[in-house]
């Protein structure tokens, strides 16, 4: 830390850089350096990305953790060496060997950078998550240039960069491995908005900004506000954006046709992917539009208060949210519009469009809370820097010199030591699930977390205890009831295990190779008519169960079941 110390310390800043102008909008224009990018601001960029690197290097002795273990650990399929390219043919559980989830995700990018983290550094934990922190570094050295770009100098732009990096919201997408997508869905599109914050925009930049585009989408979904943010700059860096002009002349419109191959491109490769085509997962819609401006005050809460260093989940939170706090929602989300209306009103363009850039990437995270799905801070880390950058331009930049580098060395090494505390929370499944049972007694889903963890190593009297709680907090949670079986599996009690799914849950939902373990249970055991009768349930799910079948007599499964 005295390392990190040290190069805070080298770039303590002036009030005002003298190489810098302010102009209408909200951007800046560099004299004599038209794109920012000098050799002064590498270095710059270079100071951010080692102080990144040293903040995150303790990520680097975790485990595989969570969701790590069934799309890496426990499967071969990204192993394979065609494994990059096949990525791009399937949804985000193909690695898993699982079925579609109910979002259908669709993020190929994140996929294959697992392969070729196999490929370039072997099966252990370490090689991926030096490959995150790596990721997070880079990412965080391009925000400061595009910072450099549309704030009043480097020194504000580090400043900023340096917040973005440290905080405490990003161990949910650099410490877990998994989280990854976050991170490839911002470093691409941060690459195509840094593209296109130069003005005169070439073919060459625009075929690159459209690329750039296409891969951040492929990163998550979350990369699509880049669409939008990337055609305005374009305009603003190339002044068409100016007032007074007609709307449609202010758009910069080869931007806006190269964005619109890339959805295009992105659009046609889910289509091809995905069960359901490129709609699929859009089904909770009207609920998600509902559900958006309490995720957009929680969200920035966790922004201004990373408190939380576990998992969070909001579903229960916004089920159980009385209408009083919905209405206060709802006002606080049409103030927060206004705000926006009015800087643009007002001719901080950049400023409104930053705001816009927080908003637009919270707007995916509604869609996936309302099916139960849990997370909140790995969503906050594309539209972070929407908000950083909104807040410098309509406020911040009014603090005098002197009171802003207190402001920022005390702010960023508060959020310095809770990301060190976020990280040893992300270290292994234990410690995580222990702490998100510490965060939110009343969600059953640390307690399913924490319940599977300690059944793998074999404490099955903790395991029961910890499912029997997650069932009382949600009885109609599935989970902990394949968990249950699993436990009764390793106890020998056979009918008990089927029992155990089979009366809470619909044999269309169970998973088919817990099915397959069930019979291989009952036929271990000698008892063979059971054991046919539910390989046969899961036989058209489950190829091992085909092929166990292939293996017995299948009239003998006739004559009953479990």
């Amino acid at each position: 830390m005295q390392q990190a110390g040290r190069i805070l310390a080298f770039a303590c800043w002036t009030d005002q850089d003298p190489a810098v102008v302010r102009r209408r909008g909200g951007g800046v224009q560099q004299r004599g350096e038209p794109g920012g990018a000098t050799g002064r601001h590498l270095r710059w960029a270079l100071a951010v990305a080692l102080l990144t690197v040293l903040v995150w290097s303790p990520s680097l002795s975790g485990e595989f953790v969570w969701d790590d273990v069934s799309n890496l650990v426990d499967t071969d399929r990204l192993r394979a060496p065609g494994a990059v390219l096949e990525a791009f043919r399937h949804d985000a559980m193909w690695s898993a060997g699982a079925e579609q989830a109910a979002v259908a995700t669709y993020r190929p990018l994140a996929l294959a950078s697992f392969a070729l983290d196999f490929q370039l550094h072997g099966p252990g934990p370490l090689g991926f998550h030096i490959s995150s922190v790596l990721l997070h570094a880079l990412a965080a050295a391009l925000l400061f240039l595009f910072f450099a770009r549309w704030t009043r100098g480097p020194a504000v732009a580090f400043g900023l960069a340096v917040i973005w990096a440290v905080h405490p919201t990003a161990a949910e997408a650099v410490a877990w491995i998994n989280g990854r997508s976050e991170v490839l869905a911002f470093l691409c599109g941060i690459s195509a908005a840094l593209v296109v914050s130069r003005p005169g925009l070439g073919v060459g930049r625009l075929l690159a900004a459209g690329l750039l585009l296409l891969l951040a989408l492929c990163g998550k979904e979350t990369g699509i506000i880049f669409v939008p943010v990337t055609v305005w700059l374009a305009g603003e860096a190339d002044g068409r954006a100016a007032p007074g002009r007609p709307l449609l002349e202010r758009v910069h419109w080869p931007m806006a046709v190269s964005a619109v191959a890339a959805l295009g491109a992105y659009f046609l490769l889910r289509d091809q992917a995905l069960t359901g085509g490129a709609a699929a997962g859009m089904g909770h819609a009207p609920q998600a539009v509902m559900a958006l401006p309490a995720v957009w005050a929680r969200a920035l809460q966790a922004a201004i208060m990373p408190l939380d260093r576990a998992v969070v989940h909001l579903h229960l939170w916004l089920l159980e949210m009385p209408s009083p706090e919905r209405v206060a929602y709802g006002a606080a989300a049409a103030l927060t519009l206004a705000i926006v209306g009015a800087a643009w009103w007002k001719g901080e363009r950049v400023a409104a469009v930053a705001l816009l850039w927080w908003l637009g990437s919270l707007t995916p995270v509604a869609l996936v809370v309302v099916k139960s799905w849990p997370g909140l801070y790995r969503w906050l880390y594309v539209g972070l820097p929407g908000l950083l950058l909104g807040a410098w331009l309509l406020a911040l930049h009014r603090i005098p010199g002197r009171a802003l580098r207190l402001i920022f060395f005390s702010v960023a090494g508060l959020l310095t030591l809770q990301t060190q505390r976020a990280i040893a929370v992300w270290h292994d499944d234990g410690a995580l699930w222990m702490q998100m049972i510490e965060e939110q007694p009343d969600e059953a889903f640390g307690y399913i977390g924490l319940g599977s963890y300690v059944l793998y190593r074999g404490q099955r009297d903790l395991a029961r205890e910890l499912l029997e709680k997650a069932i009382a907090l949600t009885p109609r949670r599935p989970e902990p009831y394949f968990l249950m079986a699993s436990l009764k599996i390793d106890e020998g009690d056979c009918e008990g295990a089927w029992k155990a799914v089979a009366s809470r849950v619909s044999t269309d939902i169970i998973p088919a190779h817990l099915i397959g373990q069930v019979a291989r249970c009952f036929e271990g055991r000698g008892d063979r008519a059971p054991a046919i009768s539910l390989y046969r349930l899961c036989a058209p799910r489950f190829a091992p169960c085909g092929d166990r079948l292939r293996g017995m007599n299948p009239r003998e499964g006739e004559a009953g079941g479990p």
